[in-house]
């Protein structure tokens, strides 16, 4: 394994607890930022899986696409078989990437946000699975 994975894995896992550690925060807003919760949640599932592909010493590739992430590490048995139970889950924050950064025609709203953030968690959780499972 290439000597700068595993420091730039542990810097792919910062940021990503970051990012679920600030859509955790904002969620206590008085006027609750929705939009913001919600891409950095997306934001903390696409860190997530970037750091297992890099773990499986690969390098992953410049998207905010979650399903070419998630087939990228299907295709490479990465996890495979954590990710088929999830695929829906993984797939729907990908919109958040992008989307809410910008006007939208149909607003988001507090609950798509609590399911962004529960939807952010199962990445995480692969995460600690695979990296259990690979001791």
């Amino acid at each position: 394994m290439n000597e700068k994975i595993p420091s730039l894995v542990k810097e792919w896992l910062r940021l990503a607890e970051m990012d679920l550690e600030s859509a955790e925060f904002l969620f206590n807003l008085h006027r609750t930022p929705v939009e913001i919760i919600c891409y950095h949640c997306q934001q903390s599932s696409e860190k997530y899986m970037k750091a297992l592909i890099l773990l499986s010493s690969l390098e992953p590739p410049a998207t905010h696409n979650l399903d070419v992430l998630m087939q990228l590490c299907k295709n490479n048995n990465i996890a495979s078989e954590a990710w088929s139970g999830i695929t829906p889950e993984v797939i729907r924050l990908t919109a958040f990437g992008v989307k809410p950064r910008y006007p939208s025609p149909v607003p988001l709203v507090e609950s798509d946000a609590k399911q962004a953030y529960k939807d952010a968690m199962l990445p995480k959780c692969v995460m600690s699975w695979w990296k259990n499972s690979s001791k």
